[in-house]
């Protein structure tokens, strides 16, 4: 087992002692503001991880030598083409994908913003004005109209001298980091449901057409029946037995394009469109499943989940924030500068320039404890954001789990089907066989041939069922389908 110990990587860090001042000037304004060194305790958790996860027994199973075989053998187009580009086609119309992208370039404007806290600023401002004033004179004051023009500018910053603003910008930063991570992970659960909704829509088209071959077999055994039971070696039960058959099978057509329609609604649904989108292709049958191509998942896959990322990135701000709020603690330094132009009238404007140079060192004595409760409630945000860190990766760890158990599963229990097929059509040969030869009654023969129509049916969904949950699997891992030769990340719309 692997202990992972949280916080983790850029979220460790020692103790942080904040040194009490830039010069002896400033120690006894910082003493007062923190006491000399300013301490935050470490969050300690800790958790068991396996080292891989697997799909067969340690005794049967031979490990994957590259991660990458995850997305070669389970996370491709499953050799349909078609599928790739459906899930293509969903991903970049999806309205979901469209509005979180918006909340990340939302963030990228919040980021900027921050970061524009620890940059100067500069400002300008001109003037024009008239008014009476009290002119001294030879003979006393007097009131004078007169006119005012000036011109100003002014600059200011507050230098980062602890950096405060500095931890801002970089939760910030991790803030849209995590964003950008939901939309990837909002991408791989649309890519999913497209997946399933087009693999949907084949299985409804295969089964059409195994429906079109059962009632064309069911109806050359009717025509049997019927003409044995002309020449009086069938009964008349026979004959409607095999006719009621028949009209069941005929009933099955209408659930299936009623499935075939709600599988077509279902991607329009996802490409944003009111109505199944139009020259849509499907596949004419389901895709090969890539049995026995995995066996091992390595525990490492968990990482490149993007809801785990998402979520350490998350406490990565949370961390930085709670930075932030201890330097609030500390003094700060602004500097400024000022220009101005000013005259009574506008040609003598430029014949002064008045200028000013300063700073100014600000200490915060007493805020009633505002400050402390600050880091506190950071402090616990930080807590929150690493103990949801801990249940996204251990979520992801049983996902994993029970995705690998149901493909194990399914894959057995589709070895099995097809072995019980092909035993109900020998089974089925052998009965039409005597049945010919009136060594049987027909009961046996439509007998038979209903177990092979419902093994077919129960075949075809069996492989749905497993590459259903091979997608499911891919999507748990941290893979996403999509065609085998593209590579790529996608990028925003």
């Amino acid at each position: 087992m692997t202990v992972h110990r949280f916080p983790a990587g850029r979220i460790v860090r020692p103790r942080r002692r904040v040194a009490g001042g830039l010069s002896v000037a400033l120690a006894s304004l910082v003493l007062a503001a923190c006491g000399g060194r300013q301490e935050r305790a470490e969050v300690a958790l800790e958790m068991d991880v396996p080292e891989a996860f697997a799909l067969l027994p340690a005794s049967e199973r031979q490990p994957v030598a590259e991660d990458s075989a995850l997305d070669e053998a389970w996370c491709s187009d499953f050799g349909d083409p078609a599928l790739g580009e459906v899930v293509a086609a969903v991903v970049g119309a999806n309205l979901d994908l469209r509005v979180a992208w918006t909340r990340v370039r939302e963030a990228d404007a919040l980021v900027a913003q921050v970061r524009s806290q620890g940059r100067p600023r500069v400002s300008a401002e001109a003037s024009a004005g008239r008014g009476n004033a009290l002119v001294p004179g030879p003979g006393g004051a007097s009131l004078q109209t007169q006119n005012s023009f000036g011109l100003g500018a002014t600059a200011a910053w507050e230098v980062d001298l602890w950096g405060r603003v500095g931890a801002q910008v970089r939760a910030a930063e991790s803030d849209r980091e995590a964003l950008a991570l939901d939309v990837r992970a909002l991408e791989m659960a649309v890519s999913a449901r497209a997946a399933e909704a087009y693999l949907e829509g084949v299985r409804v088209e295969e089964e059409r057409r195994l429906l079109s071959e059962q009632l064309r077999v069911s109806g050359q055994f009717a025509a049997l029946v019927e003409a044995r039971f002309r020449v009086g070696q069938a009964t008349a039960l026979d004959v409607l037995q095999q006719r009621q058959n028949v009209e069941e099978l005929e009933s099955r057509a209408v659930g299936l394009d009623l499935e075939a329609h709600l599988a077509r609604l279902a991607l329009a649904r996802l490409m944003g469109l009111a109505e199944p989108a139009e020259g849509l292709t499907l596949a004419r049958a389901l895709p090969a499943a890539p049995r026995g191509r995995l066996e091992v998942l390595p525990a490492e896959l968990l990482e490149r989940r993007p809801d785990v990322a998402a979520a350490r990135e998350r406490a990565v701000a949370a961390d930085h924030r709670v930075e932030a709020a201890l330097r609030e603690r500390l003094p700060r330094l602004r500097l400024s500068a000022n220009l101005a132009l000013q005259a009574t009238s506008i040609g003598e404007l430029f014949d002064y320039l008045f200028w000013s140079v300063g700073s100014g060192l600000t200490q915060s004595i007493w805020e009633g404890g505002r400050v402390r409760a600050e880091v506190e409630r950071q402090e616990a945000v930080l807590e929150r954001a690493l103990l949801g860190y801990v249940q996204a990766l251990l979520g992801a760890i049983h996902e994993v789990q029970e995705g690998l158990a149901r493909v194990a599963a399914r894959e057995r229990v589709l070895h099995e089907l097809e072995g019980q097929l092909a035993l109900a059509t020998t089974a089925l040969e052998a009965a039409r066989t005597r049945y010919r030869g009136g060594d049987v009654d027909f009961l046996r023969v439509l007998t038979a041939q209903q177990a092979v129509q419902r093994l077919e049916v129960g075949l075809l969904e069996a492989r749905r069922s497993l590459l259903l949950g091979q997608v499911d699997l891919c999507r748990v891992a941290g893979g996403i389908p999509r065609p085998a030769e593209d590579e790529t990340e996608g990028d925003e719309p």
